[in-house]
């Protein structure tokens, strides 16, 4: 089964994969989800009701996108040392910072620069949930993040093999971006705030972690608040030489290409994609 923690709606999404669909949300205090209590969170909603089923096969975890960093890095092209590259200058970045799992995808080759994507999590947050379903019995066969799925159900389902950015307008204005099938960002802000700035990258470091240098400054008071969202957002990715090919709207609102995303299917996703950390992350 698919176990997705819902921090837009506070609820965990249960998505059985063995044919018929079949789905259940489980609710907790907004509290929890504030503070990234998961242990919490599990207790409250797995251990009283569906520990027992849960028991009986292995399960993959959603993360919620706020735990998730997601940024671009450019090294110098090279044939034989990508790896080395990247890793060079994450740790740069990064202070070397041994707490955090990162997921890489190569996004471009151009002018002898090969730019990547990436997406960080920090170890304890994967220690946290994977050690709080195992005290229960249930065992976690690995994690992924919801923008993630999303981007390959934008690639796959709806045929778009090229960038693209989705909108929605739902509890928070969220905006995607995705190259190909490989996310390069996200956005989500309160929508009845009248003042926001907010770093395009959300940090998954406390003080280690260094800032990006340009902030994303959306002018929420403006009535256009949502299209100087999206225009923000193409801009801060112009200048890294990615432009978005076509935007898809999840919402009422009439802006951007109207779609429907099944948000189960896009869950669904997770059993067949490649997952986040490895064994010795998940372990005691």
């Amino acid at each position: 089964m698919i176990i997705y923690f819902n921090f837009f709606s506070f609820c965990v999404e249960i998505v059985d994969t063995r044919g018929a669909k079949k789905s259940r949300a489980l609710s907790f205090d907004s509290h929890y989800a504030d503070c990234k209590d998961f242990k919490s969170i599990i207790d409250n909603t797995i251990r009283g009701g569906v520990r027992e089923e849960l028991a009986r096969e292995s399960h993959i975890v959603v993360l919620p996108d706020f735990i998730i960093g997601v940024g671009l890095i450019s090294v110098p092209y090279s044939l034989f040392k990508k790896e080395e590259n990247f890793v060079t200058k994450f740790n740069l970045l990064y202070d070397r910072d041994s707490s955090l799992v990162c997921d890489k995808h190569i996004i471009c080759n151009k002018g002898g620069i090969t730019t990547y994507a990436f997406s960080a999590v920090k170890k304890s947050y994967l220690f946290q949930i994977s050690s709080a379903f195992s005290d229960m019995g249930i065992t976690i066969n690995g994690f992924t993040f919801y923008s993630k799925l999303l981007s390959q159900y934008v690639s796959t389902n709806l045929s778009h093999k090229a960038n693209a950015i989705v909108f929605d307008r739902g509890e928070k204005l969220s905006i995607y971006g995705m190259v190909r099938d490989v996310p390069v960002g996200q956005m989500h802000l309160p929508e009845r705030e009248d003042d926001v700035a907010t770093d395009y990258l959300q940090s998954v470091i406390s003080s280690k972690g260094k800032k990006m240098e340009s902030d994303i400054s959306l002018k929420l008071k403006t009535k256009d608040m949502a299209l100087c969202a999206i225009s923000d957002f193409e801009d801060y990715y112009s200048s890294s030489g990615i432009t978005f090919d076509r935007k898809f709207n999840l919402t009422s609102l009439d802006i951007c290409e109207k779609v429907s995303i099944d948000r189960e299917e896009v869950l669904r996703l997770a059993s067949s994609c490649r997952l986040m950390g490895k064994k010795r992350c998940l372990g005691r």
